[in-house]
């Protein structure tokens, strides 16, 4: 017979070579196509000319070659296998075919489907009357789509890659709320507008027309009329707060988040906001607390008030046509002078409270009974002269809060971009001098790398013939910086010992 040795491992080929069964030399590295076994007729029904077998083998045989039994008259009953047995095998039914020889053996670990060739080319005919017996039909060579189509089913396949939107976030759709900007170096152009069914995006960089942009997904380059390129996508709550529409100045966004890690706001804790403005601490208050939670938030003035729960709304009616969940309606507006909202607050224990306010120590002794004890009052001031106040305020009406921190928070933005010539190109890093051999070398390395494909950067120019490490580059800040916007001060409700 013939077993594909092309399917068979190379434990399986030695094994039978220590047998005796595989005939020639087994180069190193090489493994044939199919591997002959010469089988021999023995005087019983298809028996071994192999060495006598255990009593564990295969067939239910007594132990002795050529003499197996029937197993219609002798039933096997089931027997505890052995070191070394074969009756832990996968045993298919054989009827009075009889049993299988030690030669055999090695192929029962090899899976049903690579053995279909040789259980359909290599079986030995049983009418043969010649004692002895070779079988000469190959197998045809297995094709790759042969291999496809018998591969085992319990084969783990890997998941198609396929570009389509995630669980959480959808394509672009009118009535989205969407983010166009372009950079380069110091040069940015940043755009937050409202995704329609007609019209077109109108900037200084060039047009693009909204059906362009219907059903893409985040992330997505255009190319505008004139040729520029703009990135899209939904903006974040941070650039959300920076580009809506104002009342008043608004708290920026390092100033909000470095409040929000001052009072440890958390999930499901109830917050009093002072000072609405336009909405900004409202929304990071309304992320941090999530569906739990409640933000309560007071301001005095009428149009400052309708901006915020405008940009409010328009914040989450963005959200829920783009995101599959909506945002919590957790904010509760309230028009009214936090002096008289004594009733309205009398019955609520606040896990924090942030202050935005032009005095707000005239409003501590308001909020401060319903602070929890060990809560934090978080005030955002902009001049240090309103920290002064702030502090005798404290003292003046002996408040139980302890003045643990007073920041100001300051980022500092970096250009780090390659260096260029006022052409427009990009100049190359000048090499100090060196001797004629290394000038060869470093010329013959240069004609190597140029032959590579051409590549581009950030900004659409090539950079073939450019090695690694030849161009040199610019590190510096930022010219206009965001510096100082306010002072914070963490206030901390304490018990006075007695």
């Amino acid at each position: 017979m013939f077993l594909p040795a092309t399917k068979c491992s190379w434990s399986g080929l030695r094994l039978l070579r220590r047998g005796g069964r595989a005939l020639g030399p087994l180069q190193p590295g090489t493994v044939p196509r199919c591997l002959p076994v010469r089988l021999r007729r023995g005087p019983g029904p298809r028996s071994c000319a192999s060495c006598p077998r255990d009593a564990g083998d295969l067939g239910a045989g007594s132990g002795a070659c050529g003499t197996d039994e029937n197993p219609r008259e002798k039933p096997v009953g089931p027997s505890v296998p052995h070191r070394g047995d074969d009756a832990s095998w996968p045993q298919p039914s054989r009827g009075a075919r009889g049993a299988l020889c030690s030669v055999e053996k090695p192929a029962r670990v090899l899976a049903e489907d690579t053995l279909a060739l040789e259980m359909e080319y290599g079986a030995p005919d049983a009418r043969r009357g010649s004692a002895e017996s070779a079988v000469t039909l190959l197998p045809p060579a297995p094709s790759p789509a042969h291999h496809r189509e018998t591969r085992p089913s319990h084969t783990r396949e890997l998941p198609a890659r396929s570009v389509t939107a995630s669980p959480k976030e959808l394509p672009f759709q009118p009535g989205d709320l969407l983010y166009a900007e372009f950079q380069k170096g110091e040069n940015t152009f940043k755009k937050m507008f409202k995704l329609e069914a007609a019209g077109q995006l109108n900037s200084s960089r060039g047009a693009i027309p909204y059906e362009e942009m219907i059903g893409k997904l985040p992330g997505q380059l255009c190319r505008t009329s004139i040729g520029h390129r703009l990135m899209l996508r939904r903006p974040t709550l941070e650039e959300f707060v920076l580009l809506m529409k104002r009342g008043p100045a608004i708290s920026y966004p390092k100033d909000m988040n470095m409040m929000l890690m001052m009072m440890n706001v958390k999930q499901g804790d109830v917050i009093l906001d002072v000072g609405s403005g336009s909405g900004g601490m409202s929304l990071f208050l309304s992320q941090a607390v999530g569906l739990q939670g409640r933000v309560k938030s007071f301001e005095i003035r009428k149009d400052h008030h309708n901006q915020a729960k405008k940009n409010y709304k328009c914040w989450r009616d963005a959200w829920k046509i783009s995101h599959v969940e909506e945002w919590p309606d957790n904010v509760d507006f309230i028009h009214k002078d936090i002096l008289k909202a004594a009733e309205d607050v009398e019955s609520i224990t606040f896990d924090g409270v942030a202050l935005d306010m032009l005095n707000p120590h005239i409003a501590l002794p308001i909020v401060y009974p319903n602070l929890k004890q060990g809560g934090i009052c978080a005030v955002y001031l902009a001049n240090i002269t309103q920290v002064i106040e702030l502090l005798e305020g404290i003292r003046i009406c002996k408040l139980a809060l302890l003045c643990e921190q007073i920041r100001e928070v300051l980022l500092r933005d970096w250009l780090v971009c390659p260096a260029k010539r006022k052409d427009g190109t990009l100049a190359q890093r000048v090499e100090p001098k060196t001797s004629i051999d290394l000038k060869l070398h470093s010329q013959r390395e240069t004609e190597t790398e140029e032959s590579e494909s051409v590549q581009e950067n950030d900004y659409g120019e090539s950079l073939s013939g450019f090695p690694y490490s030849s161009i040199p580059y610019i590190a510096r800040p930022f010219h206009y910086q965001t510096n100082h916007t306010a002072f914070l001060v963490k206030l901390r409700k304490f018990s006075p010992e007695y």
